[in-house]
């Protein structure tokens, strides 16, 4: 798939660009930004490689230097049980624009599927940068350990809950000397349009030490007496950034949509009780292409019919036009491969019937032809949530 985002906006900190997160308030201006990024997917019924490739252009107003540069990420997941997938991110960026920096990272995670709709997701990971001509430095590394903690939780189907919390691993377990935490709340039209509202804290600790003199003789006095004390104290301090945000997306079609975002944070400083507002205002145009190279027959969309036949007997149907055989496979049987196979009815209809409890189910449909297996796609109107696999499982709602 690739994807093209071009947007304008104004923002009065570069802390606010999600591809640079620098802070630099020196920015101050409207800009630009034109982003191209491939994705690449593959995966089997355990294993899966996402691919991801990107360049990053950003032109300011006031005619400060471009930043552009790129950045790159593979992420390789396995799926161990229903309930449980692990894997590892790994990639690398390269910005440069007054100074150039350069980030690469690496982070294994396991995933715990609480439910078909809630998700706990633990990360450990290293982060190093290096920078260029960089302040007062010409040359400057940094390395961070951290680890992370994401949840994600789906109330209803339109309804989705989000909330991480990051730390470094040198903190532990002190995690209020330096966090970064979010929590949004984000609701889905039927359309496929979006509005989603965010909110975080981040707060950063170090050691603020004063040196005090009191009591003894006066500097200079003849007259002798015992020296002055000095006391040095330490304490800790914090920076502290509040955020707020609002984000929507709208799709045209398929291949368009447009969005808009607005995003503001307060940084306060404990020292000097010194406050700091800055704010940024964007929205753009994405297109989006995905070439259809899967499969010879990744065009075939199916859209199951559900029919409640008496308690707990649900049957389903669907039109289909090939040779080979389909099978049912989702929750209702630990997604063996073996599957419960749909019967033809004629020549374009096949159905299956089968004893549910009343719950939420995810499937698929496997279609098999020879030596060849794959997952059928399903339909724009059948209601679909990602695999975590690169694919779509549908859902049925048994009441």
């Amino acid at each position: 798939m690739v994807s093209v985002d071009s947007r304008v906006g104004y923002s009065s900190n570069t802390y606010l660009n999600p591809f640079f997160a620098e802070w630099d308030e020196s920015a101050s201006s409207g800009y630009g930004l034109v982003s191209v990024f491939g994705q690449s997917f593959w995966n089997d019924s355990n294993n899966s490689v996402d691919i991801t490739l990107g360049l990053v252009a950003e032109p300011f107003l006031n005619n400060q230097n471009i930043w552009r540069g790129g950045l790159s990420m593979v992420e390789y997941r396995r799926r161990f049980s229903p309930d449980f997938n692990g894997g590892i991110e790994a990639g690398g960026s390269y910005f440069s624009s007054n100074f150039k920096r350069t980030m690469v990272w690496a982070q294994p995670y396991v995933t715990w599927f609480v439910s078909p709709f809630t998700s706990l997701k633990l990360k450990l990971g290293v982060n190093h940068r290096s920078y260029k001509n960089f302040s007062d430095s010409l040359n400057t590394n940094r390395r961070f350990d951290f680890y992370g903690l994401e949840f994600e939780s789906w109330p209803t189907y339109n309804w989705q809950l989000r909330a991480t919390l990051f730390s470094s691993l040198d903190k532990l377990p002190a995690v209020n000397e330096q966090f970064s935490s979010t929590i949004s709340a984000g609701y889905v039209f039927l359309n496929g349009s979006s509005i989603t509202a965010k909110a975080g804290i981040e707060q950063f600790g170090f050691d603020f030490t004063t040196t005090t003199t009191s009591g003894g003789a006066p500097v200079g006095n003849p007259g002798g007496g015992p020296p002055p004390e000095t006391q040095t104290v330490t304490n800790q301090e914090f920076d502290r950034i509040l955020r707020l945000g609002l984000t929507g997306d709208y799709p045209i079609n398929k291949t368009v949509s447009i969005f808009a975002s607005i995003e503001g944070l307060n940084r306060n400083i404990t020292t000097s009780d010194e406050r700091i507002t800055d704010m940024q205002i964007s929205g753009g145009v994405r297109l989006s292409l995905q070439p259809n190279i899967i499969r010879r027959s990744s065009n075939r969309v199916i859209e199951p019919e559900w029919e409640k036949r008496r308690e707990q007997l649900m049957a389903m149907n669907i039109n289909f036009s090939g040779g080979g055989r389909l099978y049912l496979v989702g929750d209702f049987n630990n997604w063996n491969r073996a599957g419960i196979p749909l019967t033809q009815q004629n020549k374009k209809t096949y159905a299956a019937e089968i004893s549910l409890d009343s719950g939420a189910y995810e499937y698929k449909i496997l279609h098999v032809e020879g030596d060849t297996e794959e997952w059928l796609k399903f339909s724009n109107d059948t209601y679909t949530v990602d695999d975590g696999f690169g694919g779509e499982n549908a859902m049925l709602l048994v009441e």
